[in-house]
């Protein structure tokens, strides 16, 4: 049975840990991460960031997710970082996290969530799971991250 729950400061250690171990992330996105991730622990004024994990019975981590409304939209939110430890294949605990967070979100009246990837191949898993939560590819930003490398902007109307 897998949790939803809260980001608590404990958890930190063990998020550093599973973002390391996933190979998808480049280390200019790990600083950014642990500082999202800081910044929602640490910073009470702080409105931006939501921080949610998912766990097993044992309470070992299996993945995370930080999400939070676009402050240049009305009732838009992004899910800012979403991951799953990388010995889990499948995308079960990504499905926990996004139903959560769509729940979520249903009670705050939002109208849309947003989610940017990269096309490379190691975001696949990533990006049918959303397609299979009904997101819609919105955009492609041709050879952002790098040559052959496009940005891709998924959405999902939630109202």
């Amino acid at each position: 049975m897998i949790k939803i729950r809260e980001i608590k400061a404990r958890d930190r250690g063990n998020i550093y840990q599973l973002i390391q171990q996933d190979d998808t992330f480049k280390s200019g996105e790990l600083e950014a991460i642990l500082h999202r991730i800081d910044l929602y622990l640490f910073d009470s004024n702080q409105r931006l960031y939501k921080g949610i994990v998912a766990e097993d019975e044992e309470k070992e981590l299996l993945g995370y997710a930080l999400y939070g409304p676009d402050p240049q939209a009305t009732g838009t939110f992004q899910i800012y970082n979403i991951a799953h430890s990388p010995i889990l294949s499948n995308g079960e605990v990504l499905n926990y996290l996004l139903l959560f967070i769509e729940n979520e979100l249903l009670k705050y009246k939002s109208r849309i969530i947003i989610f940017e990837l990269s096309s490379n191949f190691k975001y696949r898993n990533h990006y049918e799971t959303f397609l299979n939560h009904n997101f819609n590819l919105s955009s492609r930003l041709k050879n952002f991250y790098s040559e052959g490398e496009d940005k891709l902007i998924l959405s999902k109307n939630i109202s």
